[in-house]
């Protein structure tokens, strides 16, 4: 798991405001694996002395070791992954040195590194925020891989992360229909006890345990929006039952649905 605290930076830089007087970015030594993701078509990267013309929705990936400066003005979103060992590593090193996101996915994956910088800042618990960090950061990485024109294969033992990551995706695609351990795994192709296995490793939680934390998420944002029946809002999001959705609230937020929505009125 990436620590927040060491193994991971990221922002956005924009010359403009960094570099306001340069044409040129200095020569440096890149340390570290860096994502660039660059949402406006100005300025030239270089890597290695190699020159990338800057186009909307290019991705440039920068290994540790190498050199990198630009033509500037630039503005990026930029992502250093300090740790050089792990399995996120090993993806990145993968990625192809440039390569372009789909225009219909720029604004998507420029949210998700938008949402990263945010996670990186939040006022919560260091677990929690790891936590967050992890499963934002992953999302990038099969989101950059799948959005990219230019891509290399990954390599067998990173297989089961991008099966992770497909289950991930359809689950919060889908959480609110039939969104069975069977049908996930169906539509990943491979086996429900397969797919059980590597996302309870990867995620620390069950593809159904996850699948139940969205849809607990969105029935506590429901309660708080609405004076609609429990009824309902639990059909709506795809528990068979009332009976099952106050069984499984219960369990994750310690009281039931009606108890819930009772203190939001008296906090209020």
């Amino acid at each position: 798991m990436i620590d927040c605290s060491r193994d991971i930076m990221c922002g956005i830089f924009d010359s403009s405001v960094n570099m306001r007087s340069k044409s040129r970015s200095d020569p440096r030594r890149v340390l570290y694996y860096e994502l660039e993701l660059f949402t406006d078509s100005t300025g030239i990267c270089y890597v290695d002395e190699i020159p990338y013309p800057i186009k909307r929705g290019m991705l440039l990936c920068s290994h540790p070791g190498q050199l990198r400066h630009s033509t500037l003005p630039i503005r990026c979103h930029y992502i250093r992954l300090r740790a050089t060992d792990g399995e996120e590593a090993e993806i990145i090193s993968h990625f192809p040195q440039c390569s372009t996101v789909a225009e219909a996915d720029i604004d998507k994956l420029a949210g998700l590194f938008l949402k990263l910088a945010t996670a990186m800042i939040a006022d919560i618990d260091k677990l929690t925020r790891d936590m967050r960090i992890n499963s934002i950061f992953w999302d990038i990485l099969y989101h950059a891989r799948r959005s990219t024109t230019a891509s290399k294969a990954l390599p067998d033992n990173t297989a089961g992360t991008v099966t992770v990551m497909k289950a991930k995706e359809f689950i919060e695609d889908n959480f609110r229909g039939a969104c069975t351990l069977s049908v996930i795994a169906e539509h990943v192709h491979v086996s429900p006890n397969h797919l059980h296995t590597v996302f309870k490793k990867k995620m620390g939680v069950s593809p159904l345990g996850y699948v139940h934390e969205l849809r607990i998420d969105a029935a506590k944002q429901r309660i708080m929006a609405e004076n609609g029946s429990l009824l309902e809002i639990a059909l709506e999001l795809g528990f068979s039952s009332q009976s099952h959705f106050n069984k499984v609230f219960r369990q994750s937020v310690g009281i039931t649905p009606a108890e819930y929505r009772k203190q939001l009125n008296r906090e209020y």
